[in-house]
């Protein structure tokens, strides 16, 4: 089975994606996604993450979408984006893992084990957690969460050509200021057992 979270800036995503892969006994990919897409592209890490989940010329990726042109036309910021999709197809196919981000649950869309999750957060629980956890000042919360949302957003909507975060792209949308951070991460284990027995 695979599972793909995405989540709101602040949210706990990460966190509890990890929580799921432990609690299943799943490999975790997120920012291992990154170093293996830089050693694919042949870029260094300093270099490429500046240019990491950005969109970039949408004719140029459409042009490509339809097979007209190889990667080498496009853009560092899409170059990066084909090596991390191709290898999140990768991954899909050599076993159970969790995948945070980088529009996954649009690229294994067809997967038939798939679970597609969202983790969102009202603006105080993730203020909150910016503040405990990343050191964020209080004025300065709401400023980072707008700012990493949107390019979060940028990304998804650009390659999928959907819209992040809407309900009816993923199989569970879950807030995690309503059960916590653990109590989310439950909750999606107990979804993707259910899954499994059901299948």
């Amino acid at each position: 089975m695979i599972i793909t979270i995405g989540r709101q800036y602040g949210s706990g995503g990460r966190y509890i994606a990890k929580m799921v892969a432990d609690q299943l006994n799943y490999a975790f990919f997120d920012d291992e996604l990154l170093k293996l897409a830089c050693q694919k592209a042949g870029f260094s890490e300093e270099m490429i993450r500046q240019f990491d989940e950005k969109p970039g010329n949408s004719l140029l990726y459409s042009t490509f979408v339809n097979s007209a042109v190889t990667t080498d036309n496009l853009p560092l910021n899409q170059k990066l984006a084909m090596a991390q999709f191709e290898i999140i197809e990768q991954l899909a196919r050599s076993g159970n893992c969790v995948i945070v981000g980088r529009c996954a649950d649009y690229i294994l869309r067809n997967h038939p084990d798939l679970v597609t999750v969202f983790i969102h957060a009202p603006g105080e629980f993730r203020a909150a957690r910016l503040e405990a956890y990343y050191g964020v000042p209080r004025q300065l919360t709401d400023k980072t969460m707008k700012k990493h949302d949107r390019k979060r957003a940028d990304y998804y909507n650009f390659f999928t050509q959907k819209k992040w975060g809407a309900s009816q792209s993923y199989h569970l949308c879950l807030d995690s200021s309503v059960l916590g951070v653990e109590g989310t991460a439950e909750a999606i284990v107990a979804y993707a057992r259910l899954r499994e027995r059901l299948n």
